[in-house]
């Protein structure tokens, strides 16, 4: 019986799932949620599925029905059987012959499921009967009845009977939930007879007095349906109650045993805490791919299941509550003869307050528990209610306690504690799920090994999905913080109050499940994707290490064989000993034949009572047959324990008010994303939609989430566009800002002029970074400002108000960035994600277009009269709002260059697509476009007020940036910028004014601290800053470059000549005609020192930032060897360049940080900038004609005073002091880091080998010294 069990059971199982999505599917129609949902459907968003699928006239033709008082009048008739006059039935049903024919369509369709059902419960019952019947055949020595299966003996059999039972029980108090089911099936046999009457007569109403103006049910009835109808329709738990009494043996006890069985392995897996610290998550033993063994794994993917399976028992057989004689009960196996089925179920009940019967029907638990109990007692003598009730139900102190203020005590103390229990336990998973996220980031070979716990972690990520959208989603009827009466948290036994004082541990229901879901949801689809690693490395195990155990099992038998209980079973075993049959064939229909044959053996020796000798082999056998699961159908196993249906069925809560609250409140915004690709995979079919058979159903509801993922989008491109507006708004306003303070300090920051006749002596630089160069490089972003939808503000010509934005807002701002960072990533890794990339483009540009058109005035014609278009505010900031806005498009929207399909390497990026369309509309809205070149102004720098409000990492960039240029720290009193700094303890506040040594901020220990400031991700946005001033500086390199490129070629000229007396004067007179010699030192000094900054950073980061900025300058570069001529080409100007900033008076007057040992940093970083910019094929050339010119450069230091010149030139070098010894030694120190720089690239080079130096001796001690001298 039990081996017949293994197959027939599981196809129970099925049929009962299939029965059940059925029947919800038809009975939503008479629903009002099932209505609104079809009224929804038949409107003008409809698919492109073809509507015959979805027979919309039936679903129209019900929704237009008055159905409750056509189920009312009918399930009169079906209670009572009493004839009735056909007239009196016509006058409750529609005229209409259409909709006659749509009732009994949809009658025959419930009468023939009831049919199903009816069948399906006595084959069940049937089956849970013999199986019972044939437990308790067993007889011990002393004459008691045991029973031999439990969880341990043969995990799968106990499985598929208690499911049965539960399904048993769910089966039949879901379509007994639905009250219409009676009129229906009454409605179906009255149109069933009257089709076999005239149809004129019928239909004119006109039937005369007879035998025929009556109609009887009970003639026309199907009496096994009836029976069925009545026996479970009033009250089917107590009729179950009433079959389990009468018709099984020993009232049930064999099933209290089996569940009993599950009691160890559910309890050890109750409090994950102490799982977690007894090592079975352990993540440091899997890193080194140790396999994940542990046995609580295992148990853990069962514990939803066995809570149900308590439930249920409790409610089929409530009598076996009760204490009873040992010797007469049926005991369980695993030895704790005082467990009793109440302790159990205790366990159970203070943990959840609902249980789930189908989709998102459920009910209070609390409330059945109490109803059944009390019912099953009132069946005994009225003196044993209040004394027998006592001491089976409370025991110890509460002896005198009654059965309803036990089950009082216990709802109110779950109603205290389990909402907490719970959200203790999702922070477990949470941080479970997410250690596995990184676990397969970091090496996805782990999964192999993995693969227990991973199931463990997303079935446990399931079970609290479920407990949390069933508790919280039904916890008010009106969606206020007001507790309903109604409400399905509340047992009917309890006070509102109880559960008001406690619905905080209900609350922040979006909260939760915002940080749950991406999590789950991202550690599945890694699963999926590394899927394949499993059948090579359980292959494997099966064929090696499981083979040999079961082997060295089976011989540790055959030496006890001396045995005759042994000997006996010897004959069956002797197939499990071949190591050959547990290689799998993945080419085979069928697989793992053993598998199948062992779980028919288990259950004939566990009927048997072989059970404790096969102990060993039994754990080896199953152990052997998960990991044949895993290879053979690990498909089936991720989808059983990562489930998404429940996101579906309760879809107002999970897409609706989390959603909502993902995309508009606190939560991370990879949230609303993650949510959005769950939706989607269910629409595709990537997930199961579990509950869902009819493809009618399934089609309707892949209809109702397109629809809903269409809102979904819509809302993310809306808040995306009101984070740009607010970016738009928010620079807007800081270049006013700037614009006011520096008409503000004009007149008290004009310098003197120069008393020398060369402008090149008199700053440090005249191209400093100007502010649109640092914007883009500065991570500090808009605030982002819910309801807006527009950028209208009142524009003011002469003052404008000083905008502050606090700490907070600027932390709603990185939400907009993070959410068009999270976007691009959906984007790329979609292959369905078109249709978004096409919505977001149409959006923006509407929004720039009106954007545009918000900037200028449009008078209403008339006749006579042109049309003339005016601007609303000056040209000047017309021309800064468009920058402000193209920028920031660029700066949301522009990373990575994510293409939205990533098979399809033609297919244009969300960037490119922006840009081509805003350069569209921009186009189309002005009339000469050629103006564009004009409106890129320089503008000042940020006030100091407005760094006062910064984040800590942007300040911090920003302070690294001053390190690079002089321009950005304040005239006269450097020390403002390190005030805002110094205000999240970076730095020491000291008294005083005091020196800008960089050493102080560049130094192992204060690179250190800032790490453990703002972390390896702050280092990485203070990196990703640097590398955009690098960026901006390289384009204004070439720009110099291109403005000077004759003067340069006569320099190249000059440094031809390798004769050094001859190459002093040929290069003072080329270096004569250069108009930028300083600023084009001052380039290469800001290229070479942002690059040897960022090589220190880069030992602090991550390691993809280290050559991200070589990455966007290296396109730069190729790009000006294509459009230069050869005789201007970047390799010849670059040189020449490099040579002549020699020659510039701005490295000379650096300051010495070590007198004795420093070198002069600035030429340092003029030979680093050389080194990282040139191409290498052409290095060593280059090198040797900037050694040439240096050598030239320090022959004129050695005599005491400046060589002669040209008495035409207009560079007279005799103004410039000597250059002291030092100076002399950090050019040829320069030189050889330069040369070393390209000996190191391209080892088989042409450079001179006096130049060769060791790599240790390259590092200039004077890291960074940028400020000049006044």
């Amino acid at each position: 019986m039990a081996s017949t069990l293994l197959d027939e059971l599981p196809c129970l199982l099925d049929e009962a799932e299939d029965l059940m999505a059925r029947l919800s599917c038809h009975m939503e129609l008479l629903s009002p949620r099932g209505l609104a949902d079809t009224l929804s459907t038949t409107g003008s968003e409809a698919t492109g599925v073809e509507e015959q699928a979805f027979k919309p006239d039936l679903r129209q033709r019900l929704a237009a029905i008055d159905m409750d008082a056509i189920s009312k009048f009918f399930g009169r008739q079906f209670l009572t059987s009493q004839p009735v006059a056909i007239e009196k039935v016509n006058a409750v049903l529609p005229v209409g012959e259409a909709q006659l024919n749509a009732l009994h369509a949809f009658t025959a369709t419930i009468y023939q499921l009831l049919r199903r059902l009816h069948h399906w419960q006595q084959t069940a019952w049937e089956a849970l009967t013999r199986f019972f019947a044939d437990s308790n055949s067993t007889s011990n020595s002393d004459g008691s009845k045991n029973c031999m299966l439990t969880f341990d003996s043969h995990p799968v059999l106990t499985r598929l009977v208690l499911s049965t039972v539960a399904k048993y029980v769910k089966t039949s108090m879901f379509w007994c939930s639905f009250n219409a089911i009676p009129g229906l099936l009454a409605l179906y046999e009255f149109l069933q007879h009257t089709q076999t009457l005239p149809s004129a007569r019928f239909a004119a109403g006109t039937l005369a007095d007879g035998p025929q103006s009556l109609f009887s049910p009970l003639e026309h009835t199907d009496h096994r349906v009836r029976e069925f109808v009545l026996h479970f329709g009033s009250n089917p738990l107590s009729a179950i109650q009433r079959d389990f009494q009468q018709h099984v043996t020993d009232g049930g006890a064999a099933l209290t045993a089996l569940t009993l069985s599950c009691f160890e392995r559910f309890n050890a897996c109750c409090d994950l805490a102490q799982l977690r610290h007894q090592g079975v998550f352990d993540l440091e033993a899997l890193v080194g791919g140790s396999y994940a063994s542990h046995l609580k794994l295992v148990d853990l993917l069962a514990v939803s299941d066995i809570s149900d399976w308590v439930v249920c028992t409790a409610l089929c057989v409530p009598h076996q509550l009760q204490g009873k004689d040992k010797s007469a009960s049926a005991q369980p196996a695993h030895g704790s003869a005082s467990l009793q089925l109440w302790d159990f179920l205790e366990l159970v009940a203070r943990d959840r307050l609902v249980l789930v019967l189908h989709r998102y029907t459920v009910v209070n638990l609390h409330d059945l528990l109490f109803q059944q109990l009390m019912s099953s007692l009132s069946t005994a003598a009225p003196a044993a209610l209040s004394t027998t009730a006592s001491r089976t139900f409370g025991g110890g102190r509460q002896a005198s306690t009654s059965l309803k203020r036990i089950m009082n005590v216990i709802s109110k103390q779950t109603l205290r504690t389990c909402g907490s229990h719970h959200r203790q336990r999702r922070e477990i998973v949470v941080w479970l799920l997410q250690s596995c996220v990184q676990l397969l980031q970091h090496n996805p070979a782990l999964l192999a090994p993995s693969f227990p716990l991973l199931l463990a972690a997303l079935a446990m990520a399931s079970d609290e999905l479920e407990w949390l959208v069933c508790h919280a989603a039904l916890r008010t009827a009106t969606g206020s913080n007001e507790p309903s009466c109604t409400t399905p948290l509340l047992p009917s036994h309890v006070k509102p109050k109880h559960l008001q004082r406690v619905l905080t541990s209900f609350a922040g229901v979006e909260t939760e499940l915002a940080a749950l879901l991406p999590p789950f949801h991202r550690l599945r689809g890694l699963v999926e994707r590394h899927a394949h690693f499993l059948e090579d490395y359980y292959q494997v195990f099966l064929a090696a290490g499981d083979a040999e155990g079961i082997q060295c099992a089976i011989q540790d038998l055959q030496e006890e064989a001396s045995s005759s209980s042994i000997a006996a079973m010897m004959p069956l075993l002797e197939g499990f000993s071949h190591r050959e049959r547990y290689a799998i064939d993945l080419s085979s229909p069928v697989k793992a034949t053993w598998a199948r044959e062992w779980r028919q053996t288990n259950a004939h020796f566990a009927a048997e009572g072989q059970v404790p000798l096969l102990r060993v082999l039994r754990e080896r056998m199953e152990q052997a047959t998960q990991h044949a699961q895993f290879v053979s159908d690990n498909d089936r196993l991720l989808e059983h324990a990562a489930r998404f249906s429940k996101c579906w069925w309760f879809r107002d809560i999970i897409f609706d008010r989390c959603f909502e609250h993902a995309l508009l409140d606190s939560s991370p915004p990879s949230s609303p994303i993650a949510l959005l690709e769950i939706l989607a995979s269910l629409a595709a079919g990537d997930y199961a939609l579990e509950e869902v058979v009819d493809k009618e159903d399934a089609a309707s509801q892949s209809r109702r989430m397109i629809q809903i993922l269409a809102r979904m989008m819509k809302g993310i491109i809306q808040q995306l566009e009101i984070g740009l507006e607010n970016v738009v708004r928010r620079d807007v306003a800081l270049q006013r800002d700037e614009t006011s303070l520096l008409q503000e300090s004009k007149p008290g920051q004009k310098e003197a002029k120069p008393a020398l006749p060369s402008r090149r002596t008199v700053r440090f630089s005249r191209t400093p970074l100007n502010a649109a160069e640092v914007r883009q490089a500065t991570p500090t972003t808009s605030q982002l400002l819910q309801g807006s939808s527009g950028l209208q503000r009142n524009r003011e010509s002469n003052t404008h108000a000083k905008c502050q934005y606090p700490l907070e807002q600027l932390d709603v701002d990185e939400r907009c960035l993070a959410l068009a960072s999270e976007l691009l990533v959906h984007l790329a890794q979609d292959l369905r994600a078109n249709t978004m990339k096409n919505a977001i483009v149409q959006r923006l540009q509407a929004c720039f277009t009106r954007f545009l058109r918000s900037l200028v005035t449009f008078p209403s014609s008339s006749e006579g009269v042109a049309d003339i278009v005016t601007l609303r505010c000056p040209l000047r900031d017309a021309r800064v709002e468009i920058q402000c806005f193209l920028r920031a498009t660029q700066r949301l929207f522009g990373g990575g260059g994510c293409k939205p399909n990533g098979n399809n390497d033609e297919g244009e990026t969300l960037d490119d697509a922006l840009q081509t369309a805003l350069a569209r509309s921009l186009a189309v809205e002005r009339s000469s476009s050629d103006r564009l070149a004009d409106w890129a102004l320089d503008a000042p720098w940020e006030s100091e007020e407005e760094r006062q409000h910064w984040r800590l990492v942007d300040r911090l960039a920003w302070f690294y940036v001053t390190l690079v240029t002089r321009r950005s720290c304040p005239d006269g009193n450097p020390a403002l910028l390190l005030v805002s700094v110094r205000k999240q303890c970076f730095l020491p506040v000291q008294e005083g004014p005091e020196v800008l040594d960089p050493r102080e901020y560049t130094s192992h220990g204060a690179l250190n601290h800032l790490v453990a400031l703002v972390g390896r991700n702050g280092v990485d946005v203070i990196c990703t800053t640097l590398a955009n001033v690098l960026v901006a500086q390289v384009q204004t390199l070439r720009s110099t470059l291109e403005a000077e490129h004759q003067a340069l070629l006569a320099i190249d000229a000059a440094l031809g000549n390798n004769d050094i007396s001859t190459t002093n004067s040929a290069l003072a007179i080329a270096i004569a005609e250069l108009k930028t010699l300083d600023d084009l030192a001052t380039q290469f000094i800001r290229i070479g020192t942002t690059a040897f900054l960022l090589q220190l950073l880069h030992a602090f980061g991550s390691q993809a930032t280290g050559s991200a900025w070589q990455t966007r300058v290296t396109p730069l570069l190729e790009q000006e060897e294509r459009q230069t001529g050869g005789h201007a080409a970047w390799r010849r100007l670059l040189p020449a360049a490099c040579a002549a900033g020699f020659y510039a008076s701005v490295w000379r007057r650096s300051t010495y940080l070590v007198t004795a040992e420093a070198v002069n940093t600035n030429a340092h970083m003029m030979g680093l900038a050389m080194a990282r910019l040139l191409p290498p094929p052409h290095r060593s050339l280059a090198v040797r004609r900037c050694a040439v010119a240096a050598l030239a450069r320090v022959s004129t230091c050695g005599g005491g005073g400046a060589g002669q010149t040209s008495n035409k030139g207009k560079l007279q070098l005799q103004h410039q002091a000597p250059l002291p010894e030092a100076n002399g030694r950090a050019l040829l120190e320069a030189m050889k880091l330069l040369v070393a720089e390209a000996t190191l690239t391209e080892p088989d080079g042409d450079a001179d080998g006096s130049f060769d130096l060791a790599p240790e001796r390259l590092l200039p001690q004077a890291v960074l010294v940028l400020r000049s001298e006044s």
